[in-house]
């Protein structure tokens, strides 16, 4: 199994040059078939204005919030087409399910789902950056027709302290995907557990999962105070660990749920090119599960 070689270098996340290892310069090898087919049909951009519409949005994006994941355009192309339960997500969404996008962003996802005939009066998203929403709007052109809601909130505080509270318990699916990812192990167990009082206390809600993963199991270094939030390490998780987290949210949360993950290694999908870094190292496997509420 692999393991990191390079473990006692910190990923400085605080970088927020242009040139850092996480800033993809070429848009079209970033963009999927089913995103410039979804932002023609659904967004009405001409295909040969495509490419120049998403850099002025990332523009917009990375004077926000220069976050990696921006610099990445890893909000570009919906994940839910690649996770293992999209048919089932689909199904539910498209028979009107609730789901809520944790820390969304611009909601690809949702916007995606929408577009697959869902109904948006369903669908909720909340981040904790207020300003990508109507960053959104603008790159999907759908501010007078987009019927779903947003709210700006931290996922990591009690349910009770943000706007979250109007949905406790009231959603048939949480989607989390590109957020769990920037905690270490203890940090992930504690706002799953939180982020699961969302949900409807009934057997087949779910709680679905889509966030950077290693093959062996560890904590990797941040910079100390690049994250913002305290931490000194990211967990990256396997698919056997996530069967032991989600059991330890289990026994703090009262609950039993049905647990299926795999660890989908991005460079057999044409989804990431080694460059040398760590950050590229650390960001080829792509962790997936579907929690199940069995008994609350």
């Amino acid at each position: 199994m692999e393991q990191d070689t390079q473990n006692d270098n910190p990923l400085d996340m605080t970088t927020r040059a242009k040139d850092s290892p996480w800033y993809a310069h070429d848009v079209a090898a970033v963009l999927q078939p089913q995103t410039r087919s979804m932002l023609q049909t659904h967004a009405n951009i001409l295909p040969d204005d495509i490419i120049a519409h998403i850099e002025v949005t990332r523009s917009k994006a990375w004077a926000l919030a220069p976050y990696p994941s921006v610099g990445a355009l890893t909000w570009l192309n919906p994940y839910l087409t690649l996770h293992l339960s999209h048919d089932l997500v689909l199904e539910k969404v498209k028979s009107g399910a609730t789901i809520l996008d944790c820390a969304c962003m611009i909601a690809p996802d949702l916007r995606y789902l929408a577009s697959r005939g869902a109904p948006a009066e369903r669908m909720y998203g909340f981040d904790i950056e207020a300003g990508f929403f109507d960053i959104g709007f603008d790159f999907y052109r759908d501010r007078e027709r987009w019927h779903g809601s947003f709210f700006e909130a931290d996922g990591t505080k009690p349910l009770s302290e943000t706007k979250l509270a109007v949905l406790k318990g009231k959603m048939d699916i949480l989607w989390c995907p590109k957020f769990l990812h920037l905690f270490d192990r203890a940090q992930q167990i504690a706002v799953s557990c939180n982020l699961v009082g969302l949900l409807r206390s009934v057997t087949g809600s779910l709680f679905i999962g889509s966030q950077n993963g290693r093959p062996v199991p560890e904590e990797m270094p941040v910079k100390e105070g690049s994250l913002g939030h305290g931490q000194n390490s990211i967990f990256g998780a396997n698919a056997e660990e996530m069967q032991r987290m989600w059991a330890e949210v289990g026994e703090r949360t009262g609950t039993k749920w049905e647990v299926e993950a795999r660890l989908l290694d991005l460079r057999t999908v044409g989804l990431h090119v080694e460059d040398g870094s760590w950050y590229k190292r650390v960001t080829g496997y792509n962790l997936q599960w579907t929690a199940r509420l069995v008994e609350a």
